[in-house]
């Protein structure tokens, strides 16, 4: 009789949806702004995200909301095909 963490071992890559937009977040706001924040500073509520951050770096960030938010989707968009959509939950 196998183990059941043979069978479970395909789901241990998966990345919840949410952790996974707040990573990349994080990681553009990075690669554009050189500033890093954390994750717990990223609350999301259906498709708009709230950042806890100096009023001057969300001043920025809002400036740059549209380049930013094209980025987002383009590495979701990768993101998703790359993995599959069964891998994002």
């Amino acid at each position: 009789m196998e183990k059941i963490s043979l069978y479970l071992e395909k789901f241990k890559n998966l990345l919840p949806y949410e952790v996974a937009v707040k990573k990349l977040i994080q990681e553009i706001v990075f690669e554009k702004f050189k500033v890093k924040i954390d994750t717990k500073d990223i609350n999301l509520s259906g498709r708009t995200a709230y950042l806890k951050l100096r009023p001057i770096l969300k001043n920025t960030i809002f400036i740059h909301q549209e380049e930013i938010l094209e980025e987002l989707e383009a590495k979701l968009t990768q993101l998703t095909q790359s993995r599959g959509p069964s891998q994002l939950v």
